[in-house]
């Protein structure tokens, strides 16, 4: 009696219904008795699913021993199966339910495994923590990788949810990695998990976005041209994630800055206004559909989503408002012929600290090694067109920076000939 007591004050931590949970895994055992050998805890707490506390945090783990992973938890509500990737980033990114990951690694900072695992932990919501060995170098490491800043603010990695594992710990039932492709097959499924979620939300904000806009001419043609450029990016993964990330990635920031890890969930807003802003200029200049990387037969189109950067690479590094000090560079690092900044409410005369006015048009030539032509950010009339959903305000101010771009152009082409 006092040993079924005991058991079920134990089984109070996790389960409802002590007595019957009790029961039930006696008489699995019972059955099992045979084979009891091969009887584990991971089959068992799926018959029980239905006893689960609603409190009960879910959780996976992830060890690292310096050659091999494995990989354990509660995760996978199909217990037949060991934490698949997928599974795995649903539960951690959920926002309805508490969840941990705890992770034990000693990998190098650019492999695929824990380079997708600082990723889910970047992008956990307020309801997941992170409990990890060696956790304050897990931080810097993880910190330094964007540079201070996910695009968002200068606070954005503050309150990362990651605390120190101090408990040893050993999971039964284990998926091991063992082989170098496993554990890179690993990292790429949870990336492409994490790239699927991340994508369902930017669309969804942009949706929205799209909504908020007054009926009209303007929201029409967006519409139909986001209807064409997100049946494309949803056929083909590999545009999609390079179009989001080089959003989030200004090129003078240089390769230590890893454009992946900013990219998922809190940054899905960000993605979405750029590409509104986009599309609003992709409508303006022409009724063809020339697709997101061209706008006319001139012009090649780059557009950065972020407000905030940590500054050029070959510069001291320091979160920075975009449109603050470096904006020369951040636009000098730039190939496109048009380079779109929707984080900068500024305009560009403001930004450039000159005299450009509404312009536009930068002044350099072609011999300063400065790429972009002409420079949009979200202020000035092209925001207010947008706004008020004047299509045919947006197209004269777009149009006419196009035409002086063009003309530009060819007197610096015209020069470097001379």
């Amino acid at each position: 009696m006092q040993i079924n007591e005991r058991t079920e004050n134990m089984l109070a931590l996790c389960f409802s219904k002590q007595e019957e949970v009790r029961k039930r895994i006696n008489n699995i055992i019972t059955e099992n008795s045979t084979l009891t050998s091969s009887i584990t805890p991971r089959p068992i707490l799926g018959e029980l699913k239905q006893f689960w506390l609603t409190e009960l945090n879910i959780w996976t783990h992830y060890v690292n021993d310096g050659l091999m992973w494995d990989v354990g938890g509660i995760s996978d509500s199909d217990f037949g199966h060991v934490e698949r990737a997928a599974k795995v980033i649903d539960q951690t990114w959920a926002t309805d339910k508490k969840s941990e990951l705890k992770i034990k690694c000693n990998a190098a900072k650019h492999e695929v495994l824990p380079s997708a695992l600082r990723r889910m932990v970047l992008h956990m919501p307020g309801t997941s923590s992170a409990y990890i060995n060696n956790a304050m170098l897990w931080r810097e490491r993880t910190v330094a990788l964007i540079g201070g800043t996910l695009g968002i603010g200068e606070e954005d990695c503050d309150n990362l949810p990651i605390i120190e594992q101090t408990s040893n710990y050993k999971c039964a039932d284990v998926r091991l990695l063992a082989s170098l492709d496993e554990v890179e097959e690993e990292g790429n499924d949870l990336n492409d998990r994490m790239d699927e979620i991340t994508w369902h939300q930017t669309k969804k904000k942009l949706r929205e976005k799209l909504t908020a806009l007054p009926t009209g001419a303007l929201r029409s043609a967006m519409e139909i041209r986001w209807v064409d450029w997100q049946g494309q990016l949803d056929n083909d993964s590999v545009a999609r994630v390079a179009l989001c990330r080089q959003m989030l990635h200004p090129n003078a920031e240089g390769k230590n800055i890893i454009s992946s890890l900013r990219h998922g969930p809190k940054t899905a807003l960000l993605v979405a206004k750029g590409l509104l802003l986009l599309l609003a200029v992709a409508v303006a200049v022409s009724d063809t559909n020339e697709g997101w990387k061209r706008i006319g037969t001139n012009f090649s189109v780059g557009a950065k989503a972020l407000k905030f950067w940590s500054g050029p690479s070959d510069g001291d590094r320091s979160i920075r408002y975009i449109g603050d000090e470096g904006i020369d560079i951040l636009i000098g690092k730039e190939p496109s012929k048009l380079l779109i900044l929707s984080g900068v409410e500024s305009s560009v005369s403001e930004t450039l600290e000159t005299t450009l006015g509404e312009t536009n048009v930068p002044t350099h030539t072609l011999a300063d090694g400065h790429q972009p032509l002409i420079l949009i950010t979200n202020s000035g009339k092209i925001k207010n067109a947008i706004t008020k959903g004047e299509l045919a305000e947006l197209q004269t101010s777009i149009r006419l920076l196009l035409t002086k771009a063009t003309a530009i152009q060819q007197q610096q082409l015209n020069n470097i000939v001379l």
